[in-house]
């Protein structure tokens, strides 16, 4: 368990998180399984009854989600509560938010022998999921984004979804995703626990202790060795594949590989660099490919830190297809050749500075910010990792700008224009 002192809040949290290596075998299991939790456990059988009892507890707030983190899979189950001095009407509150939690995570409700989840919550939440995954193609933008990624990393992990394919769902049962439950998911994904609260709860450690298998995290008795897929690729051409779909307006995104390891002190310089090229009004794109030219509806780009990899995206008219697609690149040789300003270089520095401090504003963003860390061996805190941000040079954005290497265009595009 790793401990995160604050007295900034009222409220403490607890985050439990399930790590995986993201594979096309345990991917749609993995995610189908917290929403199964949710549903009910043998002693509050039903999800009305699960948010009656948190409601009890001072209106505890509870939830799950699954993501993934370069190719690990993360499935995560947090609580917040009221910390205990401002609620001294209850018995160790605190720990009766993380009971109820910890209830969740390890008794589910079953079917009668006891030998499977409960078939109806097995059943809707398979639709659900399914509903969801099939459902990503209407975000358009999300959408482009996915297929750009699943381009670029064909033959990697990274390019599955986090919640799995609607094909994997077929072979499943109640009985077998209960037993795979049972055997897999509790006992050898690599467990990682975070809280954050005023005073340390000792109390906790024995009872995780307890039920993680004898230890803090469970990491010493997983057979699962985490691993982030950091890749360093150099691609001569770039790919260029163009899709159709019932669009009118279109979605190009470049995919470049950064060839920086996210654990080294150049991923700071990177960060700064994408931050001038695209992450906000004042940077390169925004300026010269949305504003001066009007030739997107935006234009910006994302840092993949985990995985290596740096995203331009955009949305356009499909006849602006050429001419955005050497103006993004145009924007990255820019910085190659040194044309960064001081005005751009300080207002990303304020812009991370502002983003980065806002991770302070509640108990989940900042374990949030806290598990990534953990996950690439860095280990620092917010403060910390502003400063290593501050501490960039225009110098250094230039040098380690060069490591960026294009390696797939896409576009989502309308047919009649493809």
């Amino acid at each position: 368990m790793i401990y995160i002192p604050t007295d900034k809040f009222k409220t403490g949290g607890i985050n439990i998180a399930f790590c995986d290596n993201l594979c096309r075998e345990r991917a749609y299991k993995n995610a189908l399984i917290p929403m199964i939790l949710c549903r009910g456990t043998k002693k509050h059988p039903t999800s009305k009854s699960i948010s009656e009892e948190f409601q009890k507890l001072y209106s505890a707030d509870f939830a799950t989600s699954t993501e993934k983190k370069g190719e690990i899979q993360v499935v995560q189950f947090a609580a917040d509560f009221i910390e205990d001095k401002y609620a001294a009407n209850y018995n160790n509150l605190s720990e009766q938010v993380v009971d109820m939690l910890l209830d969740i995570i390890t008794n589910p409700a079953t079917n009668k022998e006891g030998t499977g989840f409960k078939e109806e919550y097995f059943t809707q939440e398979v639709k659900n999921n399914n509903d969801f995954i099939k459902g990503m193609k209407n975000d358009k933008r999300a959408y482009a984004m996915f297929r750009c990624t699943q381009v670029m990393c064909e033959d990697e992990n990274y390019a599955l979804y986090e919640m799995g394919s609607v094909e994997d769902s077929q072979c499943l049962s109640p009985e077998n995703l209960y037993q795979y439950y049972r055997e897999y998911f509790l006992k050898k994904t690599a467990v990682k626990i975070f809280v954050c609260c005023k005073e340390e709860p000792v109390w906790l450690y024995e009872k995780l202790k307890k039920i993680f298998m004898g230890t803090d995290t469970a990491e010493e008795n997983t057979t699962v060795k985490l691993d982030l897929g950091y890749c360093e690729k150099i691609v001569a051409e770039p790919k260029i594949v163009k899709d159709t779909f019932d669009v009118t307006q279109g979605k190009l995104n470049i995919g470049f590989r950064v060839n920086v390891k996210p654990d080294s002190d150049e991923f700071y310089a990177l960060a700064v660099c994408n931050g001038i090229l695209g992450a906000g009004p004042g940077s390169k794109l925004f300026r010269n490919v949305r504003e001066k030219n009007s030739l997107a509806y935006y234009a910006a780009s994302r840092l993949v830190r985990t995985k290596g990899l740096l995203i331009a995206y955009s949305g356009i008219e499909p006849e602006n297809y050429e001419k955005t697609k050497e103006l993004i690149f145009d924007q990255l040789k820019e910085i190659q050749q040194g044309n960064v300003t001081r005005n751009e270089y300080e207002d990303t520095i304020k812009m991370f500075v502002n983003s980065y401090n806002a991770y302070k504003d509640t108990v989940f963003s900042i374990m949030d910010f806290h598990l990534g860390e953990i996950l690439m061996g860095t280990d620092l805190d917010i403060d910390g990792f502003v400063n290593k941000i501050k501490s960039v040079t225009i110098e250094d954005v230039i040098k380690v700008s060069h490591k960026i290497i294009p390696d797939t265009v896409y576009f989502l595009g309308p047919e009649e224009e493809m």
